[in-house]
């Protein structure tokens, strides 16, 4: 057997065990986003919300991270301000006001919108980057 004709088919293997990660990734997404803005609908919550707001941020940086991982920049692009935004303004709270709430649902929101877009084969996202920069 050819060596290059052997590594060509193990690199096609990967590149299909990737993409095949990457459509589980995109496929279980919504649920987390689901979490996460449950977890943004209780930081009004005073006794509770440290293990929220922790929780929450825990959720937005590997969320981050996983999204750079399986080459969804846009979900990334999303986190990343979201998870400043946290720091920013919630870290060390005693409970998340109303309009701090209403900016965490904004980047709920975008990153369900860009979840359906990717989901869809989109990989222009400019209403997205537009909404973000709103932000």
């Amino acid at each position: 057997m050819d060596k290059s004709t052997g590594s060509d088919h193990m690199s096609a293997q990967i590149q299909e065990v990737l993409l095949k990660m990457r459509h589980g990734y995109i496929e279980n997404l919504p649920q987390q986003l689901d979490n996460m803005e449950s977890l943004v609908m209780q930081l009004n919550s005073k006794e509770d919300y440290l293990d929220c707001y922790e929780t929450l941020y825990l959720a937005v940086h590997s969320l981050k991270g996983t999204a750079g991982t399986y080459g969804v920049q846009i979900i990334t692009d999303i986190c990343h301000p979201f998870e400043d935004y946290l720091t920013a303004e919630l870290e060390g709270g005693c409970g998340a006001s109303n309009q701090q709430i209403t900016t965490c649902l904004q980047f709920t929101h975008l990153l369900h919108k860009a979840h359906k877009l990717v989901a869809a084969g989109s990989e222009s996202f400019p209403e997205i980057k537009a909404s973000l920069a709103a932000i």
